[in-house]
């Protein structure tokens, strides 16, 4: 009898030994996080990182882009009105075209007939010239030293014919000072002049396409000039 109620207490006792051992793991399982939610925690928290990270590079590339666009409007307007004006302000066109060992492409403005003898003066032209070798844009005028006398300013003020090779002339005048340049732009990827007759001289109107750049940015303005003509 002794034997069997020994028998039954070790019994009770493995049992409640053991339900508490349960208990306590239960316990356990439940306060912490088991290795597999700690990976998939992990996981989304990486992900979550890499996207916030991913919007503020775009954001930083978006602002970065609209500035060099902003950049590239301010100069496409600044450089076409400049070109517009003189232009506009032109009797004639003498001469356009591409000189090759410049690598320039050019367009000569005759402004006005302002001596009066039916041929054009250095005075009265403009030169527009686009170096490729450079990406600019540059506008050159006469200019005399000060307090020269009419018969000096008149000898420096030279006589063209209608028939001159006026990009040979004209740089004859830059190498001698009494044709200065100036820079209306910086890069210009491509320009081109395009007239509405194949004889310069007979042109009305004037065409260009203006690409500059800034960057990773670009933009293209066109435009269409009426000559003053009279």
């Amino acid at each position: 009898m002794n034997v069997l109620m020994n028998y039954y207490q070790t019994l009770a006792t493995r049992i409640t030994t053991r339900l508490e051992r349960s208990s306590r793991r239960r316990i356990h399982r439940a306060a912490g996080l088991s290795f597999i939610e700690l990976m998939l925690a992990l996981a989304a928290t990486a992900l979550i990182g890499t996207s916030v990270m991913s919007m503020l590079v775009a954001t930083s590339y978006g602002t970065t882009t609209n500035k060099e666009m902003l950049g590239v409007l301010v100069k496409q307007k600044t450089i076409a009105s400049r070109l517009d004006a003189a232009i506009r302000s032109s009797k004639m066109v003498l001469e356009s075209g591409y000189n090759a060992s410049a690598d320039v492409d050019y367009l000569v403005l005759w402004m006005a007939d302002t001596r009066e003898n039916e041929k054009p003066n250095l005075s009265e032209l403009r030169l527009v010239q686009y170096s490729r070798a450079t990406d600019s844009l540059n506008f050159n005028i006469a200019s005399f030293p000060l307090g020269l006398s009419d018969v000096a300013l008149e000898l420096l003020d030279l006589e063209f014919e209608l028939t001159d090779d006026f990009w040979t002339v004209l740089q004859t005048a830059i190498g001698g000072l009494n044709f200065p340049g100036v820079t209306w732009g910086g890069d210009i990827t491509a320009v081109t002049f395009t007239l509405d007759n194949v004889d310069p001289q007979a042109a009305r109107l004037v065409s260009y396409r203006l690409t500059l750049a800034d960057g990773d940015v670009s933009d293209t303005v066109i435009g269409t000039v009426s000559l003053r003509n009279e």
